[in-house]
This record gives C-alpha cells, structure tokens and sequence, in this order.
C-alpha cells in the first residue's frame, strides 16, 4: 500500500491508499519471521515470493548476491 502524507503543523494528512501490487504470489508475513525488507534508500524493498503455486516451499540461498547481481547487469 501507498499514501501520500502532508504536514500541516503539529499534524500529518494522509491521503487515499493505493494497492501497489498483488501480494498472491508472495510469502504472507508472519510472527516468527519478516518476508521483506526496505532497502537503506527508503526507495526499495525486496520480498519473498514462492516459485509457484504447487511446489512444496524452499529457501533459496543466494551467497554474495550483490556481487552475482553486479555480473548480471554488466554491459
């Protein structure tokens, strides 16, 4: 979800929410554990989400994940 937020003095306004997307195909957050995070930007986040609807679930570990993201996107 999304709100714009205003500031008028000592109060905040906030504005109409909006759905930024489906959340269908991602893990559910729960108690035991946080499915997302928000990167240091403010701009970002990254979430869980399950490879497909009938397989049984997995955690996929990505080592050095930056670095393999880095070699993905060179030109």
């Amino acid at each position: 979800m999304a709100v714009s937020v205003a500031a008028r003095g000592d109060s905040l306004i906030l504005g109409e929410r909006r759905s930024l997307f489906s959340m269908k195909e991602f893990i559910p957050p729960n108690i035991y554990q946080t499915t997302y995070d928000v990167m240091p930007d403010g701009k970002r986040f990254v979430m869980g989400r399950r490879l497909n609807a009938t397989a049984d679930d997995q955690l996929i570990v990505v080592e050095n994940f930056a670095q393999h993201l880095k070699e993905m996107i060179k030109p």
